[in-house]
């Protein structure tokens, strides 16, 4: 039995696929951005396409914080000087 790997699922399943509909040049991320395109396109939610994408939206500081890997002490520190 084969290991489960994301290269192997790939290479059996996705690329097969998108050979057969003549999309075999597409890679992971064009797949994803297209996703997300034709989801915020369709008015879905931002924060499911979000989720379904592996990504967060933030919640205030601390998700800029782990967004940028900026400390909440610079931001603020930003913060106070661009006000």
């Amino acid at each position: 039995m084969t290991p489960l790997s994301r290269d192997n699922c790939w290479r059996r399943q996705m690329l097969s696929a998108l050979d057969r509909v003549g999309l075999g040049c597409a890679n992971f991320l064009v797949i994803c951005r297209t996703h997300s395109t034709l989801m915020k396109e369709l008015g879905v939610d931002p924060k499911l396409v979000a989720d379904q994408l592996g990504h967060t939206l933030g919640n205030g500081l601390r998700g800029i914080a782990a967004e940028t890997g900026w400390s909440l002490s610079s931001i603020m520190r930003a913060l106070k000087r661009a006000s």
